[in-house]
């Protein structure tokens, strides 16, 4: 079988432009990587009170308004968000591993974000851009 290298039909450039659903596609992964690794700094995944007076927040890697053990041994709250002093005061093993889960997570999707343009330059993105697409450059 021979393939015509020439074909009769004359072909189109295809635009490199993003659809609509592109646009749409893009801005929403950006906000749920945006939202995630927020919502892995921020404290406040788990609400209430100590003895109903003082409200204190959780969350997998910081507390807000929490109880130490001062000293001379006598219990004190600590109206302050901060985050654990070490990897071993987070309260369980499952928070240990959620906390360790969730920056690999954050870790990845940047990455994703930064290597995903080197793609730019495969010969299918090239072919479908006309020649134009290339590594996209930081400011440069």
């Amino acid at each position: 079988m021979i393939i015509d290298s020439q074909p009769d039909v004359r072909t189109q450039r295809m635009g490199c432009r993003l659809t609509a659903a592109g646009i749409m596609w893009t801005s929403l992964s950006l906000a749920a990587a945006i939202l995630n690794c927020t919502g892995y700094y921020v404290p406040h995944w788990l609400r209430g009170s100590y003895h109903n007076a003082i409200d204190v927040s959780f969350g997998s890697f910081r507390r807000c308004n929490y109880p130490r053990l001062t000293n001379e041994g006598k219990l004190e709250i600590v109206i302050e968000c901060g985050r654990y002093r070490t990897f071993a005061d987070i309260p369980s093993l499952s928070w240990q591993i959620t906390t360790i889960l969730m920056g690999m997570g954050c870790l990845l999707m940047a990455s994703g974000g930064i290597v995903y343009p080197y793609g730019w330059t495969s010969p299918e993105v090239r072919d479908a851009c006309g020649g134009h697409s290339d590594v996209y450059k930081l400011g440069i």
